[in-house]
Formats: C-alpha cells, sequence, structure tokens
C-alpha cells in the first residue's frame, strides 16, 4: 500500500471496519509508508496484517477535504441526446466527477507531501504530476501555482 487516501467508515451494524483483515503469514513485504489517514475525525483502526499508527513510520492523519456533500451529485446518464448534465462526452463527466468528489483544495495537507519516487507519473486526469507530488489520485501543480499565480494574487493585493 503506497500513497493510498483512506476513508474509513463503518459496517452496516455499526461495528467500525478494521484497517486491514487477513491471515500475516500468507503476506511478504508488505511496506506502509507515508500514507494520508482520515476516519472523520475518529481514531485510525489496528489491522491484522499492518496498523497505520505502528507501521507506517511517516503517516499523516488529516482530512483531505474533498468534496462529501453529494445533494446536487448529478450522475452521468445519458439521456439520448447528451448526459444530464449537459456535457456531450464521457470523458468531460468523468473530470466533472473528478473535479468536483477528488479533488484536493489549496488548503488540503495532501498537496505536496508525496514521495515522488513511489508516486505514479501522472495523476487522475492524466496529467503529469510535478516534482513534489499531492497524495492521493488527483494532483495540483504547486511550483507552477507558486510561479505563476501567487505573483498575481499578490499584484492584486498591492494595488
Amino acid at each position: 500500500m503506497v500513497r493510498s487516501n483512506w476513508h474509513n467508515g463503518a459496517d452496516l451494524n455499526g461495528r467500525p471496519n478494521e484497517f486491514s483483515d487477513g491471515d500475516p503469514a500468507g503476506v511478504s513485504n508488505l511496506v506502509l509508508e507515508n500514507n494520508l489517514y482520515w476516519n472523520q475525525g475518529e481514531e485510525i483502526p489496528p489491522g491484522e496484517l499492518v496498523s497505520p499508527t505502528i507501521d507506517d513510520p511517516r503517516m499523516v492523519i488529516s482530512d483531505p477535504l474533498i468534496n462529501t456533500m453529494y445533494d446536487d451529485l448529478i450522475l452521468p446518464r445519458w439521456t439520448g441526446a447528451g448526459f444530464e448534465s449537459g456535457s456531450s462526452y464521457i470523458r468531460d463527466e468523468f473530470v466533472r466527477l473528478v473535479m468536483k468528489y477528488g479533488s484536493l483544495p489549496f488548503s488540503s495537507e495532501a498537496l505536496g507531501i508525496a514521495d515522488p519516487d513511489y508516486s505514479p507519473p501522472d495523476d487522475i486526469l492524466g496529467r503529469y504530476r510535478p516534482l513534489e507530488p499531492s497524495m492521493g489520485a488527483y494532483d495540483i501543480n504547486l511550483a507552477n501555482i507558486r510561479k505563476f499565480f501567487l505573483p498575481m494574487i499578490y499584484s492584486k493585493i498591492a494595488h
């Protein structure tokens, strides 16, 4: 398990899920390092195979701040002439859903803290990951934000 955002809920009876299940004798070379964990502010549960609070020396416990409000969710349903959201292409639907429910806000602690040696070369949208990759499937190129957007913001504040 490398750099995955993990969200743990409870089963239908309200019992918390374990982080990992299985027979430890059947697992070898399992490495748990530099992951972001979030359990809605509750304790991260232990597991049979590994436990994040014991086995992940570089763990980050933080809300990644992705959108979890689904009240206005529009599923990608084809109407015959287009999708219910107004899109004509399934790729547009995919990008819309990733941006609304999978993108990291600028205030997320998941930005720029992944280990580049273990990060995939591109994010969920197929964009190149920067030298300071973010944790999770979605990435924001922080170097470009610092280089292009911050000077514009500062110049508007100064005037």
